[in-house]
């Protein structure tokens, strides 16, 4: 009261010491909103009254809940060297101002200067402490791993943080198929012996790193964990089992498991998807060991519930039908197939089989007819120089010699490396008998006499030499290699994979460009198990090169060539993103629908992005109330970086629509709930700069952007934020 009445009657400046000792008299008894204008007055002095009273002002702001003013004002107290104990106090609590505003990465940076400016100061052991429980909320895992390993000790606390990072980074490597590496980091997670729930997901996930390594160990941990670990991994590992035994052909054990599995996992929504596909195995397994009707009514089961992979039930109900000898009805179901799911990728087979039914009933237009269509929906089906055979045998049969030889003579000269080519060189040979043709047979055989020299030891000691550089990861030398064999071997049975080697050497040379008509020559060829890996290779670089118009061709291929459920939800996650960026939205749509639909958590975070592309395409198609509902359902699915992307657009709207204040309180949350994601961070900071002008507010515009440029360690931030400030008037 008696400062106050002092300046009220005092005349001219006031000493810098009473006005502290006024706002320091009001600190001491709560009246932290009085003293914050008083204190303020000195907090910039660059002496040891301005230094405390910035402290206490950072204080005050803190106590009345202005967590950015208390942040400014120990960043000033902080920078001062007049008293030493203020300084560290100061330093501490801007640490603890920044966590409660969950800017997680600015924390982390100056706990660290923390712990190196005062290795024996009086926060230390908190600041191990709140390192490592903001540690695993960070992106970036490995320097948290090596700074947890550093300690010399380790609380509780830090060794729970330290087990959600590395299974965390062993998650992340495993989704970028980096196996071995992803091994080691789930053995990290598992040695921490707290009984945690994550334990157990480590050890599940490096069974399942093992298994994609065909490791054999792999089926001992399933087994572990089926006795010892939680329900989930327990059920999660019985269908694991199942594949293991699935992909080693035995179909009794993997039955036993898949059988197992389903029983356990029915009622948990999470195993849907693999209830479905266990169904359809299941069946498979019943088709290999000859229980034929048993097969029948799963597959017809799967037909009838299943949500996706009805097209392989249905083709699977047919080739069942004819394993029984029920031929007509095996050609009816062929024939529901092809009209049902013109656009599978199993419509070549399914138009194969109908065309074998058809010539082994010696209904040979027919047989023509279909094999004849299989090449129009199918140009490059693996089943194509089959079906040219045996359309050439049904030519033949019906007289139609030239069309015949026409067939034989394809397979001869495009197919000349398949096994196939010595049936149509015989068969050939006795069409142009028929037809009083002889004499052109010597030229035919010269042909596949070429494309199958007799002696290849040198051929294949040349390849050899070039795959060893290749796995020895000397990709320039492996260049070398494949360029010379393809070179002196042109007609190789061993090109296709010689060109698909070329091109992964160019392209982990990082000479992407150069690789692309490699991988592309494999995908003409289509002749091998590479054209899927081709085409996904040829997908990404051409959508790197902004050409999205081959990006969505190549991601088609892989959809249509590969049958592995992780490849082809990553080319539906490419083609969203390639017709997004050529404005057919539509489509882009669609295939944000197929992935939320049938991706389920197989290819992780995909679903995430999937949701906020829908709303990313609403919001191009000026659709702002459905572009913000998908975007509050993208972030409700997870605090990752489409969360983040999510919440600024949801900000821009209503930047755009000029409700400036709940624009800026989005952006609020968006730097409080996604501070990990520095892009994200800066560009909100740089739209509330834009609201502020928006509403006319020049002092807060100002004061944002001054804050930007000191304490962003973005330079491009940095300029862009000098550069608004400068236009400010």
């Amino acid at each position: 009261m008696y400062y106050s009445k002092f300046n009220d009657l005092k005349r001219g400046t006031v000493n810098p010491q009473v006005t502290f000792r006024h706002g320091y008299s009001l600190y001491k008894i709560n009246e932290f909103q009085k003293s914050i204008p008083i204190l303020k007055k000195i907090a910039a002095n660059n002496d040891e009254i301005g230094q405390q009273a910035a402290y206490y002002l950072g204080i005050s702001s803190l106590k009345s809940g202005d967590l950015n003013s208390a942040l400014l004002a120990f960043e000033t107290a902080k920078k001062s060297d007049f008293d030493a104990q203020i300084k560290e106090e100061a330093t501490y609590n801007l640490i603890k101002v920044l966590i409660e505003k969950n800017d997680n990465t600015t924390a982390i940076n100056e706990l660290q200067n923390y712990l190196k400016l005062y290795p024996k100061g009086k926060y230390i052991d908190e600041s191990n402490e709140l390192l490592s429980e903001i540690f695993f909320e960070t992106n970036n895992y490995i320097a948290a791993i090596k700074y947890i390993e550093s300690l010399e000790r380790r609380t509780n606390k830090i060794n729970d943080a330290y087990q959600k990072l590395c299974y965390n980074q062993g998650v992340s490597d495993f989704n970028s198929e980096k196996f071995e590496n992803s091994i080691s980091y789930f053995d990290k997670a598992i040695s921490i012996t707290n009984k945690s729930e994550i334990g157990y997901d480590a050890k599940y996930w490096k069974a399942e790193a093992l298994f994609a390594l065909n490791k054999p160990e792999s089926e001992n941990l399933y087994k572990d964990l089926i006795q010892t670990g939680n329900e989930t991994s327990r059920i999660k590992s019985l269908y694991s089992l199942g594949y293991f035994y699935y992909n080693q052909k035995n179909y009794s054990n993997a039955l036993f498991y898949f059988e197992d599995f389903n029983k356990k996992a029915k009622g948990y929504s999470i195993f849907e998807q693999n209830i479905e596909d266990a169904l359809i195995r299941l069946a498979d397994c019943y088709l290999t060991s000859k229980n034929y009707q048993k097969a029948l009514e799963l597959y017809d089961k799967a037909y009838l519930n299943n949500r996706s992979d009805k097209d392989y039930a249905l083709f699977q109900k047919g080739v069942t039908l004819r394993f029984m000898g029920k031929e007509t009805e095996a050609k009816s179901m062929f024939d529901k197939f092809a009209k049902q799911f013109e656009n599978s990728r199993l419509i070549d087979d399914a138009l194969y089989q109908n065309g074998l039914i058809e010539l082994e009933k010696n209904n040979y237009q027919s047989a023509i007819n279909l094999f004849t269509e299989l090449f129009k929906k199918k140009s490059n089906s693996v089943l194509i120089p089959d079906a040219l055979l045996k359309r050439a045998l049904a030519f033949t049969n019906l007289q139609q010699y030239d069309k015949a030889i026409s067939d034989y003579k394809v397979i001869i000269n495009k197919f000349g490396k398949n096994p196939i080519a010595e049936e149509a060189l015989i068969g050939i040979r006795d069409v142009l008998s028929m037809s009083n043709r002889t004499e052109e047979f010597t030229d035919i055989a010269e042909v596949f006499a070429k494309n199958n020299p007799d002696n290849s030891s040198i051929e294949n000691l040349q390849f050899e030499t070039a795959k060893n550089l290749f796995y020895s990861e000397k990709y320039e030398k492996s260049v070398n290699g494949f360029s010379e064999f393809i070179k002196n071997y042109p007609n190789s049975s061993s090109k296709t994979e010689a060109s698909y080697l070329l091109a992964e050497s160019y392209y982990y040379s990082n000479k992407k460009n150069e690789s692309l008509k490699y991988y592309e020559s494999v995908i003409s060829d289509n002749q091998n198990v590479y054209v899927s890996k081709s085409a996904y290779r040829a997908a990404i670089i051409s959508f790197e090169n902004e050409n999205y118009d081959k990006a969505v061709d190549f991601y088609k291929s892989v959809v249509s060539s590969s049958s592995n459920k992780r490849e082809i939800i990553a080319a539906w996650d490419g083609l969203m993103k390639s017709y997004y960026l050529l404005n057919n939205f539509d489509n882009s749509i669609k295939f944000c629908n197929e992935i939320l639909s049938n991706g389920g958590n197989t290819v992780l975070g995909s679903e995430n992005k999937a949701q906020l592309y829908l709303g990313k395409n609403q919001l191009k198609l000026g659709k702002y109330t459905y572009a913000i509902e998908e975007f509050k359902k993208t972030i409700t699915l997870a605090k990752d970086e489409n969360g983040a992307e999510a919440k600024y657009l949801i900000a821009e709207i209503e930047h755009k629509q000029k409700q400036f204040d709940q624009s800026i309180k989005t952006l609020q949350e968006l730097a409080t709930d996604f501070s990990d994601f520095s892009y994200w961070y800066e560009k909100a900071f740089m739209l509330i700069v834009d609201n502020y002008l928006g509403k006319n507010d020049i002092f807060m515009a100002k004061a944002t952007l001054n804050s930007i440029i000191e304490n962003s360690d973005n330079k491009q931030t940095i300029d862009e934020a000098k550069l608004k400030l400068k236009s400010i008037k």
